[in-house]
């Protein structure tokens, strides 16, 4: 990984010249950045962004205290559990992110009612049974995105005021399942926010390229984590095909080996700051909001 993460930077530094005083900001959150390269190429002031960067870990953070981390990404971070928060109480926590944070759970939140948690946030991981609704219309947007709900609950429900955008890219939630109920009027699917939903493929895009009702979001539809690098180059010659590549490039399937076996095809029109902001090769997750 620390030899392609070179390989990037030397990339970089090839179409745009000497980067260093400005620009390391925007790489910071690759996943081919290791720390190492981080303290050999990085000015103090870039560190605030590698916060978020998925190889640091908290033992990174306290080894190296006089860096100016931000606490809100670290307390949001994938890599950093309740077991940290509980060791190194004068860390400043950031509870709003931790609230977000993906190994934060509800057995958690009800152990420690005590925190000073955001409950909107924690509406996206309570149990169903546990969802309060008297206070369904102020967080129907968190409550919206929670993540045990499925397409039972929604038919189940109908009746409630729901965020119709956030349900139609949920993660639980098919294209097929859209799909089947597209023409029922008490399902509002939010046609364009389809194109967000992680599960939709090529198979889904291609079958329905004709289908009027659904409109295919070309820029959101290049970065969806359901659709590979592999598709996008087959087909980036076919017009029917309308991928956007400054969003290809951000589209967390692009691996840096991609970027360089392709960075001197015409069409592959990569977009170098989305590319050095992409994670690439992370797990996609919904819930770390």
């Amino acid at each position: 990984m620390q030899n392609l993460g070179q390989a990037l930077l030397k990339l970089l530094q090839l179409k745009l010249g000497d980067y260093s005083n400005t620009g390391y900001e925007v790489f910071t959150y690759n996943s081919y950045i290791t720390w190492n390269i981080a303290e050999e190429y990085m000015l103090p002031r870039h560190i605030y962004n590698m916060s978020c960067n998925p190889n640091i870990t908290f033992d990174i953070v306290k080894n190296n205290p006089d860096y100016p981390w931000d606490a809100y990404s670290i307390s949001k971070h994938p890599n950093v559990t309740w077991k940290i928060v509980q060791e190194n109480p004068d860390f400043p926590w950031n509870f709003d992110a931790l609230s977000t944070n993906s190994n934060i759970t509800w057995e958690i939140v009800k152990n420690n009612l005590d925190s000073p948690w955001n409950w909107e946030y924690l509406c996206a991981i309570a149990p169903w049974c546990e969802i309060d609704f008297a206070d369904f219309e102020k967080y129907r947007s968190y409550i919206s995105e929670n993540q045990n709900i499925t397409i039972e609950i929604i038919r189940d429900n109908l009746h409630l005021d729901w965020d119709w955008c956030v349900l139609s890219r949920h993660q639980n939630i098919t294209f097929d399942m859209i799909y089947q109920t597209l023409d029922d009027e008490r399902y509002k699917w939010d046609i364009d926010a389809i194109s967000d939903n992680p599960n939709v493929n090529i198979c889904d895009v291609s079958s329905t390229l004709d289908d009027k009702r659904i409109c295919w979001q070309w820029c959101i539809l290049s970065k969806n984590p359901g659709i590979t690098f592999d598709v996008i180059f087959e087909t980036r010659k076919n017009p029917k095909f309308k991928w956007n590549w400054l969003f290809v490039s951000m589209n967390q399937n692009v691996t840096a080996k991609n970027v360089i076996d392709t960075i001197d095809d015409p069409i592959c029109t990569w977009c170098i700051d989305a590319l050095f902001m992409n994670k690439m090769d992370q797990p996609y997750n919904k819930y770390n909001r």
